[in-house]
């Protein structure tokens, strides 16, 4: 299934989830960019002119919340997907940023597909099993 091009940075640091990203968007048709930590995402997100989408993992160090709130100085109305290894259940709702989207690894191509759809679109996805 294919989606509007968009310009998806994702900051993970696990190379599992980078690879799988690496494959799963392009094929859906998105331009996607990587940053595999916290300051080296942040530094890519003041970089580039457009975002259109931040996926981003939960636990990548400082945080995935702060992560998300210094890229969107920039780009204010960038959506973001957190992605976690935990349940959204036994996180701290502080810690996700306001507004976004969540989806727990692993999640198969469909899943991903979806959550990413659905935040582009404006609408708030969150996929825990």
């Amino acid at each position: 299934m294919r989606f509007h091009t968009a310009k998806i940075l994702i900051v993970d640091d696990a190379d599992v989830i980078v690879r799988f990203l690496s494959v799963a968007l392009p094929r859906a048709g998105h331009d996607c960019a990587f940053a595999r930590s916290g300051p080296e995402g942040i530094e890519a997100g003041g970089r580039m002119e457009q975002i259109d989408l931040l996926i981003v993992d939960h636990s990548v160090f400082p945080s995935g919340r702060a992560i998300a709130e210094s890229i969107r100085r920039s780009h204010p109305d960038m959506p973001v997907l957190h992605i976690s290894g935990y349940p959204l259940p036994q996180m701290n709702p502080a810690s996700i940023t306001p507004g976004a989207s969540f989806l727990q690894k692993p999640f198969s191509v469909e899943q991903l597909t979806e959550a990413v759809a659905a935040a582009l679109n404006g609408k708030r996805a969150d996929h825990a099993d």
